[in-house]
């Protein structure tokens, strides 16, 4: 009774605090949306708040406390296909030389079987540390190395190596954990890998980072939508054969974020409005980013 009136008496919704009590005696409040956390900064938001869908990396693991996220959440683990986030990889594959950095960023030769091997070993420890599924991003990444023409390359069909890639990781996820163990895959440019019919179905939704929203530098620039009818046409098409669609978009204040997120949700994708600051996604967005 005494929760009830002081509830009632500062304006905070009873089915509110109610429906959404976490774990670890937090209660929580829907905000909507989505948050991806690699887990470097402090994750107590991610208790406080409940999202439609959160996805941690690897670090996250150490610091998030899993039993304290909503259940209804949908919580995905982070997997990239074309860059080498984890020190304890790094000097691994450079010793094989299968590293290159390019303007700071560790790319793999993804082709490697000792990289694909590397890949289903975070898969098992995501799925088993109570994780519902794997965010798969960078499958795009071809279409940069191959408008840079790195000689490392050598002869390889770019292209050909990831949809390679993929299609084992996805034929690894379904025959190991069947469709309950959700996967989306993730694009940033060039979306032809929806093309391929067994990736395609046999994938839960689609991640497409910098829609409205692009990072040049420290700058955030807007896109005009005619530039970018061509993706919204793959992504509509997906939302409508009940595949979920999440949108990642660097946003600069308050009122971009809000009006991205205002867009997304008309158009029926799932909003991650994350600070151009924050592009590494070592912290959670401020919440009134979300609106």
């Amino acid at each position: 009774m005494v929760v009830v009136i002081a509830l009632l008496i500062t304006g905070i919704s009873i089915l509110t605090y109610f429906s959404f009590l976490g774990g670890g005696g937090l209660a929580t409040s829907y905000v909507g949306g989505g948050v991806i956390y690699l887990g470097s900064g402090d994750p107590v938001q991610l208790y406080r708040y409940r999202f439609e869908v959160v996805i941690l990396g690897t670090k996250a693991l150490y610091t998030v406390s899993l039993d304290k996220l909503s259940k209804d959440e949908l919580v995905l683990g982070y997997v990239s296909l074309g860059r080498v986030l984890e020190d304890k990889y790094i000097s691994i594959l450079m010793s094989k030389g299968l590293v290159h950095v390019i303007n700071g960023t560790n790319f793999v030769e993804y082709w490697a079987p000792d990289w694909r091997s590397m890949l289903i070993s975070e898969i098992k420890r995501f799925h088993d540390s109570g994780l519902r599924g794997i965010f798969l991003d960078d499958a795009d990444v071809y279409f940069y190395l191959e408008s840079i023409g790195a000689d490392w390359i050598g002869n390889k069909d770019l292209y050909v190596e990831m949809r390679n890639l993929v299609a084992d990781i996805l034929q690894f996820c379904r025959n190991t954990y069947g469709d309950s163990f959700k996967v989306f895959i993730g694009f940033s440019d060039e979306l032809s890998l929806l093309n391929d019919l067994y990736i395609y179905n046999n994938i839960d939704g689609v991640v497409f980072k910098g829609l409205w929203h692009k990072l040049s530098g420290r700058e955030v620039i807007k896109v005009c939508e005619c530039e970018i009818k061509h993706i919204f046409a793959v992504l509509d098409k997906a939302l409508d054969e009940d595949k979920l669609v999440i949108v990642v978009d660097p946003v600069g204040d308050v009122s971009d974020a809000r009006e991205f997120c205002k867009v997304a949700r008309l158009r029926g994708y799932i909003p991650i409005p994350q600070p151009s600051e924050y592009w590494g996604f070592d912290e959670v967005p401020p919440i009134d980013f979300y609106g």
